[in-house]
């Protein structure tokens, strides 16, 4: 599943599913959406969680995710938003301005143990969409991922959402991502067109899948569509 996400600077954009619903970036959330939908329609034990990373940073994978959730939400698909980029916990900045009532209190607090789950989730203005912030900042993420502590939220959190989005950092500079991959049925990888090279870009591939991750598909973004090529300049890309 290789969706192109035509945008300039998606940073920019923020929740655009929820602010400009019919526009043509809007409309490319709602076909990635179906592909997720599909491809997972036949997976067993509650809801789907799908973690989102990038390659390097700023390919926009905060941006994809929150929109991709909005979108969800939007199709009647009940989905938790778990902001897990300790890194930079940009989701929350996009978040604030939808929760109804804004709590400080996150993931960071619930795996270091100061707090239950039952504090963790946060409303947000759509209907459907809920939302965990990052919390206080852990120093080493990729090990307390990879405690039973954060296991049983996930389970717990399938029973409640179709579907778990996790907000993670890019592959590359950290392993964050791949400490949680394996206990997620899929990952989605964004790319920045142009920014990230192909080659890098298959590292991180490999990377997730000797972790235990099952690559869903690529989201190639920040693409510049040409009259003359098309997206022919892209192809490159396909082989992933």
């Amino acid at each position: 599943m290789v969706r192109k996400i035509v945008g300039e600077d998606m940073s920019e954009i923020d929740l655009i599913t929820q602010m400009e619903p019919d526009s043509f970036l809007a409309e490319s959330y709602r076909k990635v959406s179906v592909n997720l939908c599909n491809l997972l329609s036949s997976t067993e034990g509650g809801g789907r969680v799908i973690a989102f990373s990038g390659v390097l940073p700023g390919d926009g994978t905060t941006t994809t995710t929150a929109n991709l959730a909005v979108t969800m939400a939007k199709n009647g698909r009940r989905t938790v938003l778990v902001g897990c980029n300790f890194r930079n916990p940009a989701q929350n900045l996009i978040f604030s301005r939808l929760l109804k009532h804004r709590i400080m209190l996150g993931l960071g607090d619930y795996l270091s143990g100061k707090i239950m789950r039952e504090n963790l989730i946060q409303e947000t203005g759509v209907d459907g969409l809920c939302f965990v912030a990052n919390g206080m900042i852990l120093q080493n993420p990729a090990q307390f991922f990879a405690t039973e502590r954060m296991r049983l939220l996930l389970n717990a959190l399938r029973k409640e959402y179709e579907f778990i989005f996790l907000d993670l950092p890019a592959v590359l500079p950290v392993a964050d991502t791949l400490a949680v991959t394996d206990a997620a049925d899929g990952v989605v990888l964004t790319v920045s067109a142009g920014r990230v090279s192909p080659k890098a870009a298959k590292v991180a591939v490999e990377r997730l899948q000797k972790s235990g991750g099952q690559i869903l598909g690529v989201i190639l973004n920040r693409i510049v569509q040409s009259y003359e090529s098309g997206y022919k300049d892209y192809e490159h890309y396909r082989n992933l």
